[in-house]
């Protein structure tokens, strides 16, 4: 399992035969409070196969997946406390759509 940070440039990856494809897409704060963990932009990092028990495998199906991710952000969700400075950031950002703030 591998987790992409924030790209500035097309990534280019390879994806091994009979290997599975699932993605969650996260909004920024996501990973730091979500997951417990950074990255940097253009970076990324490989979690075990078991992480947080999601024991995930070729045989997953999809709706499992879904299910086990959905049940395990929700729990780490209801114990979070978000640093307000950065939830202000990230409502100021949100809009921008690759734009930039000012006139």
């Amino acid at each position: 399992m591998t987790l992409f940070g924030l790209s500035t440039h097309r990534l280019e990856i390879s994806i091994p035969d009979q290997a599975v494809f699932l993605g969650v897409r996260f909004k920024l704060l996501a990973v730091e409070y979500l997951l417990r963990t950074r990255l940097s932009t253009n970076s990324s990092l490989k979690l075990s196969l078991d992480f947080e028990s999601l024991e995930l495998n070729a045989h997953t199906p999809l709706a499992s997946f879904a299910d086990a991710i959905s049940a395990l952000l929700q729990q780490q969700l209801r114990s979070q406390i978000i640093d307000p400075r950065k939830r202000n950031l990230l409502a100021l950002i949100g809009p921008m759509q690759g734009g930039y703030l000012g006139s």
